[in-house]
């Protein structure tokens, strides 16, 4: 995750059902552009052109929604793209999961253990590797998704963590 760059003007919102969109106009502002998410998950992407503080500005989002939706920064292509507006191409947009990477091979009561301690909850382990699982923070836990990956990677046997994500591409026209 360290070389991850959050977007401070992007961000991903993947509101609870029934949650409409006019709730969500009214949590971002009139100054917001609000993008529809082309994803099997649903949401949209709100880019808030005024916005400086990535945690503070999910923050505010998630609050104004009465913490019915899950608010994520974008994160900025690693082509280090300057301009995450031009085109989208270079934004990565969390899904709201955590994958773990650990040094060694790890039992299920040590990912039990872990869920417990860091309050996450197993989602699967990954298919090919004994090393790696995905985990989904508790909808109680209301940190910041970059702050609970950066807290789960200080654990001792934990190699890397990083936010899952997807990507959306716009066909280019001539």
């Amino acid at each position: 995750m360290a070389n991850e760059q959050f977007s401070s003007t992007h961000f991903v919102i993947r509101p609870e059902a029934g949650l409409d969109a006019a709730a969500v106009r009214a949590a971002v502002g009139e100054s917001a552009r609000i993008e529809p998410l082309d994803s099997p998950r649903g949401g949209c992407v709100v880019i808030v052109p005024d916005a400086v503080d990535p945690e503070a500005t999910c923050a505010a989002i998630r609050a104004r929604l009465d913490h019915r939706a899950e608010v994520m920064p974008a994160i900025v292509g690693s082509d280090g793209d300057a301009d995450p507006d031009a085109a989208r191409g270079g934004l990565r947009y969390p899904t709201g999961l955590l994958s773990v990477r650990f040094t060694s091979p790890v039992s299920d009561e040590e990912l039990a253990a872990l869920a417990r301690n860091e309050r996450i909850d197993l989602v699967a382990r990954a298919k090919f590797s004994r090393t790696q699982a995905i985990f989904r923070p508790r909808k109680s836990d209301a940190t910041f998704l970059p702050a609970i990956a950066s807290r789960i990677g200080r654990n001792s046997g934990i190699e890397a963590v990083w936010l899952d994500t997807e990507s959306s591409y716009r066909k280019a026209t001539d």
